[in-house]
């Protein structure tokens, strides 16, 4: 009886796993649409399910009507314009999802470095160390890192490198959130340099992720506007935390919005 239920429940595992691998497999569809309801140009729209090797991303971009198909497209969809507040959503067994991309005017936006950058850590980004964490750090031939734990839980962890870190988080971080948001990462003399990423888990925990690269607005600026392809994007530059409490946040926090730019110039 015992052997049953197992090879019952087993039976219902994979069934699901069946189901929800055929409605990734499924095409999407929509229309993005300005704020004021008309169709937008340019918008790329690209999944997260990655096949390997090489990787594949299902990607397009919208023409003068506003409309997107991807099949393949897996569990989120990210709508990306460089001009535009970035926005991923949710596939939640739908076949149609519609978007509406908003202005960048809430964007995260970090001045130029003044004076000495010795006592921060970072790259082309330099933050201020927690003064409660004692900061630990890595190297490897290609990158750098730093990062603490907090007694709390939560861990904060940064990467430095020509390919350190994606710019867009961990898919599993959207699919575990109950609720997420993004905004762009802006330095006022270079332009739109990333994504800054954040949300809420199911269990109230909060994880945030700031992937940029002070190459992007040159790249954008060499392609066709408002193009840019951010499904090949890759942060040289990245800074996060997960797991975190409410007290843990404010520490990240703090942390991460301490950050100036350095004149690229420089590098």
């Amino acid at each position: 009886m015992r052997q049953r239920g197992i090879l019952h429940f087993i039976l219902i595992l994979v069934v699901g796993l069946v189901g929800t691998l055929s409605a990734y497999a499924q095409s999407i569809s929509g229309v993005i649409l300005d704020s004021e309801g008309k169709p937008l140009t340019g918008v790329e729209v690209y999944g997260t399910q990655e096949s390997c090797c090489p990787m594949s991303v299902p990607w397009m971009v919208t023409g003068s009507n506003g409309k997107y198909v991807l099949k393949n497209a897996g569990p989120i969809l990210h709508f990306r314009r460089i001009d535009l507040r970035p926005m991923s959503l949710r596939i939640v067994g739908t076949r149609t999802l519609n978007a509406t991309m908003m202005s960048s005017e809430s964007s995260m936006i970090i001045p130029m470095c003044e004076g000495s950058t010795s006592s921060r850590f970072g790259d082309f980004l330099k933050f201020r160390p927690s003064p409660a964490h004692r900061i630990q750090s890595g190297r490897d031939v290609d990158y750098e890192s730093y990062g603490f734990q907090s007694v709390g839980g939560g861990s904060l962890e940064s990467w430095f490198g020509p390919t350190a870190a994606s710019v867009d988080t961990f898919k599993d971080r959207y699919i575990r959130s109950k609720e997420f948001s993004e905004r762009a990462v802006f330095v006022p003399t270079l332009g739109v340099v990333g994504i800054d990423a954040s949300g809420t888990y199911f269990n109230g925990r909060r994880w945030r992720w700031v992937g940029t690269n002070p190459e992007i607005p040159k790249a954008a600026s060499l392609s066709e506007q408002p193009r840019y392809t951010w499904h090949l994007s890759v942060a040289t530059n990245g800074i996060g935390y997960d797991n975190a409490s409410a007290d843990d946040q404010k520490a990240f926090d703090a942390v991460i919005d301490s950050a100036c730019a350095r004149n690229v110039l420089e590098h």
